[in-house]
């Protein structure tokens, strides 16, 4: 569409466009933005995740997303996970910690089993902050991003996103 608006007659300038981006709502529309991109990577996917109480429950219902990433892994694609512990900005107690810790494994082997990858497969990488990422986001071969929004009421669900075309923002990201 935006190849044809631009070579109609209606522009009066021709200029190129400097940023292409797109949007999808709902599960399934998500997930077939995902395979599609994931189909077109050639060389490194990094992921932002967040880690809340729910997540380990609900990782078995992104079996489609994860075997979207598995995909590219297998074609020789360099996976990196980057999770974040939705903590606020105080010093984190040291329950905080340990029970933050304890999280990590059990997500280390829900990944193994459900996904069949660990850290020792080489091109693969998961590593954990304590720190809240503002904007939940995946890069592209550092082309592209897509920007997950969360809903705010219910801060463990991701409703959209926005699949953004821009080697700037991916630099600056």
């Amino acid at each position: 569409m935006e190849s044809r608006v631009y070579n109609s007659d209606f522009l009066l300038k021709r200029e190129e466009t400097q940023l292409f981006w797109s949007t999808a709502f709902g599960w399934r529309s998500m997930i077939s933005l995902y395979e599609q991109k994931c189909s077109e990577l050639k060389e490194e996917l990094l992921i932002t995740g967040f880690v809340n109480d729910r997540t380990v429950r609900i990782l078995r219902y992104a079996r489609d997303l994860f075997n979207s990433f598995k995909g590219a892994y297998n074609r020789g694609v360099r996976i990196r996970y980057l999770w974040s512990f939705q903590s606020d900005d105080r010093p984190l107690t040291d329950e905080q910690i340990e029970h933050n810790f304890e999280v990590r494994k059990v997500m280390k082997q829900k990944f193994n089993e459900l996904f069949g990858v660990s850290n020792e497969m080489k091109g693969f990488q998961m590593r954990y902050i304590h720190k809240r990422i503002p904007t939940i986001y995946d890069i592209f071969d550092k082309e592209r991003v897509i920007n997950k929004l969360i809903i705010t009421i219910h801060r463990y669900q991701i409703f959209g996103c926005i699949y953004v075309f821009d080697i700037k923002l991916v630099t600056e990201l």
